[in-house]
């Protein structure tokens, strides 16, 4: 599954294979999707949502999307991928 994030000044694309989310940028990233949470931020910016790791709680990575349904699908696809 191939799917596009737009952000005001980029446009990021991701590919999901089982739990691993491919960023396909320079240099190219990767979040092995394993004992995670997905949430809305709704004290962030306009549809923000968040991914925290159970053994770094400490840190989170902070995404947004274009609408609230694009936000909705997101933490959807985010939560079916385990």
């Amino acid at each position: 599954m191939i799917i596009v994030l737009f952000l005001p000044s980029y446009l990021l694309w991701f590919r999901f294979k089982i739990n691993f989310c491919f960023l396909h940028t320079q240099p190219m990233g990767v979040l092995v999707l394993e004992n995670y949470a997905v949430n809305a931020e709704p004290n962030s910016i306009s549809f923000a949502f968040g991914i925290t790791f159970t053994d770094e709680t400490d840190k989170k990575h902070v995404f947004t999307a274009r609408t609230e349904r694009d936000m909705e699908r997101w933490i959807q696809i985010l939560r079916e991928a385990r």
